[in-house]
Formats: structure tokens, sequence, C-alpha cells
């Protein structure tokens, strides 16, 4: 009997920066539940193992080695082969072929398995990036608290790009112009404590990733006492550049 592993595309992290495979024989350690074994590592080895794409471009993907086990699939001709991806929406690729188109920047697993089996024979990486010609930067803003905050953008030499105050519960939006990196320093306003402020770099990869920026300002929760506790913020970039 073949030993099959279901996994949910949740399982798999991205590990652009250092991706590697460990190929081995299968697990011979029964499951706790009934049913048969489980193989938790690759079968196969993807190439272009991780690719790094601007918006538009394209690369096909091949299983070129596979570990002649029980968990290898009595078929591995490329025509036996499906593809699919994960998160959708980062990188569209072709079910039958491999063959990917980069759509949005992010990070993207491709998987390759059987057909009509949810399982994963093996995975590459994919990243894509902003195209070169991107030449500002969307800030997004938005508090949640009771109190007002100023936002600061600075660039790379420290110069001001912009400065604003936002009222409690509402939100901003800025386009500045692209840096080598971005500085964002944010204030908080307390009634009733002393001014908490803090600054964060974007460094140039993470900009290269990414032009669209998210800062969240909200409330902290203390668990011990079931009360809310200190503001904080936070920013992180994300995917869905719709400018402001």
């Amino acid at each position: 009997m073949r030993r099959r592993v279901s996994t949910s595309p949740c399982r798999h992290a991205i590990r652009l920066l250092a991706a590697c495979v460990t190929l081995a024989g299968c697990d011979d350690y029964p499951r706790v539940v009934p049913g048969p074994h489980e193989c938790p590592l690759w079968v196969t080895i993807l190439e272009p193992r991780v690719s790094r794409l601007d918006i538009g471009a394209t690369v096909t993907i091949h299983a070129t080695d596979w570990v002649q086990t029980a968990c290898t699939p009595p078929d591995t001709r490329a025509s036996a082969l499906r593809w699919s991806e994960w998160p959708p929406g980062v990188a569209a690729v072709d079910s039958l072929t491999g063959y990917v188109t980069a759509l949005r920047p992010g990070l993207a697993t491709i998987n390759v398995s059987e057909p009509g089996w949810g399982g994963y024979l093996g995975e590459a990486d994919v990243g894509v990036f902003e195209p070169p010609s991107a030449d500002t930067v969307v800030t997004e803003i938005r508090d949640v608290t009771d109190d007002s905050v100023l936002v600061t953008i600075e660039d790379a030499n420290g110069a001001l790009q912009r400065s604003r105050t936002v009222a409690a519960h509402s939100s901003a939006c800025f386009v500045t112009p692209l840096s080598d990196s971005v500085r964002y320093s944010v204030v908080i306003y307390e009634p009733t404590r002393t001014d908490t402020s803090a600054a964060e770099w974007v460094v140039h990869a993470a900009l290269e990733f990414t032009r669209s920026w998210y800062i969240f300002v909200g409330n902290s929760w203390n668990y011990s006492t079931n009360t809310v506790g200190p503001p904080y913020w936070a920013v992180s970039g994300y995917n869905l550049d719709t400018g402001c």
C-alpha cells in the first residue's frame, strides 16, 4: 500500500531566504489513528527551487529528481502531475504544465501533486517583487484608539517627507517619493499617561518587495486584569496596492 500524507496549504511556510529540501525514505512508525503511514518529506526536487520575479514575469517549474520509495507515485511523467499555488493571487500556475505567472507582490509556494489527491510531493518558492519603475510609497494609517497620533515619515537621509496628526478612530493615507529606506515614527497622545513615541525603519529590501505599508494603532489587552492596556502601533507591508 502506498503511503500518503494529506497536507493543507497552511502547513507550508514560505522559505525564500533559506530554502532547502530534505529527501529521505518514508517514516516506518505507525500513525496514532488507523490508516496508511505518512510520508512527511518531499519525494521530488523542483527546479527552479526559488524564483524571484517582477510582476508579469514567468517561469516554468519542473520536477527533476525523484526518490524511489513507497511514497513515490507510480507515474512521475510531467503529464501525470498537477500544480497549484498558495496563497492565491500572488502567482498563478498552470495546473498541467507548471508555468507560473507573477501577478502581484508577495510570496507564494508552488506545489506539485498527483491528480485527485490533495497531498503534496514537492514545493518551490516564488517571490514577486515591485517593478523597478515604481517610484512612490503608499502608507495607510489606521487609529482605532481613543487617542490621537502624530505620524512622521522620513527618507533615508532623515529628510521629512510627511507629518500629520491622525485623530482618534480615524485613518489617513499618504503617497511619498520612494527612498532607499523609510523611517516611520509615531507619537501617541495619551491624556492620562505620558505620550509614547517610537520609530521603525523599513529597509531597502523590504521596499523592493512592496511599496505599500500599513500602520495600525490599537489598544493592548491586559489578560491578568481583563482590562484595556496601553496603546501600541505596528507597521507591516501589504500587497493590495490601491493607492490613496
